[in-house]
């Protein structure tokens, strides 16, 4: 009898002697994100199959199964259940189990997880199909075909395993079920439960719903009473498209395509063993001109795009006396701001490393100087009083945009209907790209944002994060470097130790410059400037520190508050001095000689 304790491998090479085709899945860690090599999203963490065609790739090969656990131990154990000739209930919720208990469940082999999976011989006329969200609970899943994870961890922590010997015949309400649904071709009905996953335009919807359709003659949308030959594949690739323009995720977009080609009648790839052909559709709707702009998709034959002679920008700007680049203040300083007025900045901190406080502080310096902000934020308005409230600025001239869970195509299409000066996106996320490490997405997400805010000369600055391990040049930013890429100015946020309100701001940009800044935060919520971070460099304390050292002896603590700002701290002031005193510069009392003890005062002066 197996057990949830028994190794993947061991469990695979079992269920292979019995006739069940098995394959490798990934497996979650400690905190359910994705432990495999692929790094899947967390949505898929614990079931994404490991192998390039899915459950196609099952075996009972022992050689095989072998070699899949030697390359991945812990790999979760899934199983193909139409070559295995099995059939799932897959109950999701107490309510599910309850229906489908009241329907009959003779008592079989059971997978347990989170929730249970009835698991039974499937007859020689059971339809190979997947029917899902079946039943008056809209719970219960009937799978034919597919695959099961039936051994390993679920993200959530729990234990995925086999309980039962005996595995017996599937019910008939099962097979009735799944008869049912391959014989039903009656025109689709607009209820609750075939509603589209996302909110569709018109076009879409119609296309949804199998009123509308792609004409194989010309390749055209028209309603489908004037459709001579529907073109399928080009069908559900439109469908896909209008899928994604409203914000669906790229495996919201595939589960749809496969429910829409059933359920609408076309069965294009509905025969396959796995969705393969819905990827493809969906990679390519990833990829397509028709989520460009209009300009670039409809290929106007006259010139549409903005061109200048460089020779006349040169002279322009050689005969303006005034600076090439306009800067916004950056905590009342001009020369050294690394924000430029009409450009896209990337601000990335680790989380809560205090990114919308300093941007909080720098809109309503913006203000102040009459530029009009619109700031979209991931966090309720709940949150914005509470921080407002503690805010010594006035804000009058801001608009905070709740837009978690809009999309980048509603707040593309907000900015351009916006009059604001500044553009703020507090946090990337709002974007909703599904993988973040893909340049692709990043650059499709990242790239209509920045073209809609040079389109009328709007500053954009987006917050994001960086990664655990940090990096130089803009390897800090998490994500692909088309993040880093995408802008004109990269702007790193850092800790710097003690005091423990101290920050750094540093960065690069595409001609400009950008110095490490520090400044800090008060108490009482105001921000202070303090200088550049190469002032507390140590030679630069060293230098400081002879200029007003005495013969007298004086502690740590009252040589640093006489040193100029930015003053450092008193760890790294007690650095130096030993150093000064190794190489006899200074003097300690008491002397280096008898050691260091924690909590000691030190005294200093100039040798003697």
């Amino acid at each position: 009898m197996l057990t949830a304790s028994d190794l993947p491998l061991s469990v695979a090479l079992q269920l292979a002697e019995q006739g069940w085709f098995v394959l490798p899945v990934c497996w979650p860690d400690p905190d359910g994100l994705c432990a495999c090599p692929r790094g899947h999203i967390q949505k898929n963490s614990g079931k994404a199959p490991l192998t390039t065609h899915a459950d196609k790739d099952a075996t009972t090969d022992r050689a095989v199964i072998e070699g899949w656990w030697a390359e991945w131990p812990s790999a979760n154990v899934g199983v193909a259940l139409a070559s295995s000739g099995l059939v799932a209930i897959d109950c999701d919720s107490l309510e599910a189990i309850q229906e489908a208990s009241g329907l009959g469940l003779v008592p079989t082999v059971c997978r347990m997880s989170q929730w249970p999976a009835y698991i039974y011989l499937a007859k020689d006329d059971t339809p190979l199909i997947r029917l899902v969200h079946w039943g008056k609970s809209n719970k219960i899943d009937l799978l034919a075909n597919g695959y099961l994870v039936v051994h390993g961890k679920h993200q959530s922590g729990r234990e995925i395993y086999l309980e039962g010997d005996d595995i017996a015949l599937l019910p008939p309400w099962v097979s009735n079920a799944l008869h049912s649904k391959v014989e039903t071709t009656v025109e689709i009905p607009e209820v609750a439960n075939d509603a589209p996953p996302v909110v569709l335009s018109a076009i879409g919807g119609d296309i949804w719903y199998g009123r509308a359709a792609v004409d194989s003659e010309d390749g055209r949308v028209r309603a489908i009473e004037q459709v001579s030959a529907i073109d399928r594949s080009e069908t559900l690739f439109q469908l896909g498209i209008k899928l994604s323009k409203a914000n669906a995720s790229y495996h919201t977009i595939v589960d749809a395509l496969a429910e829409r080609d059933e359920a609408l009648g076309y069965d294009k790839y509905t025969d396959r063993k796995d969705e393969l052909e819905y990827h493809r559709i969906a990679e390519k709707v990833g990829q397509s001109s028709y989520n460009l702009t209009s300009d670039i998709r409809d290929h106007p034959p006259e010139v549409r795009l903005p061109s200048y002679n460089a020779g006349d920008l040169k002279r322009q700007a050689l005969s303006d006396p005034s600076p090439a680049l306009t800067m916004l203040p950056f905590l009342g300083q001009l020369e050294s701001s690394p924000f430029i007025l009409g450009a896209a900045h990337l601000l990335s901190a680790y989380p809560k490393a205090g990114k919308t406080e300093l941007l909080c502080r720098l809109v309503s310096e913006w203000c102040t100087l009459g530029y009009k902000v619109r700031y979209f934020s991931e966090e309720s308005m709940r949150i914005w009083q509470a921080r407002l409230k503690l805010a010594n600025s006035e804000f009058d001239d801001v608009t905070i945009v709740d837009a978690l869970g809009a999309g980048r195509h509603l707040i593309v299409a907000d900015i351009g209907r916006s009059d604001s000066d500044v553009i703020v996106i507090d946090t990337m996320k709002l974007l909703m790209m599904e993988n973040e490490n893909d340049n692709g997405q990043i650059n499709m997400a990242l790239t209509p944002l920045v073209a809609a805010c040079r389109a009328s000369d709007k500053t954009l600055v987006i917050a994001h994060h960086t990664r655990k391990g940090g990096g130089l040049g803009g390897e800090a930013a998490a994500g692909g470097y088309q993040f880093f890429g995408g802008v004109d100015v990269g702007l790193e946020l850092e800790r710097v130790g003690q005091p423990t309100n101290r920050r750094k701001l540093h960065g690069q940009g595409r001609i400009l410059d950008v110095p490490e800044l520090l400044y800090e935060r008060s108490n009482d919520g105001s921000f202070s400037f303090l200088g550049y971070s190469d002032q507390l460099a140590p030679q630069a304390i060293a230098t400081h520190l002879d200029q007003v050292l005495t013969e007298d002896f004086q502690t740590t603590n009252k040589l640093r508050l006489v040193l100029p700002a930015p003053q450092p701290s008193t760890d790294q002031v007690s650095k130096v001095l030993r150093e000064m005193a190794e190489e006899k510069s200074v003097e300690r009392l008491p002397p280096l000689s008898k050691g260091n003890k924690p909590g000691a005062t030190y005294k200093w002066r100039r040798a003697t």
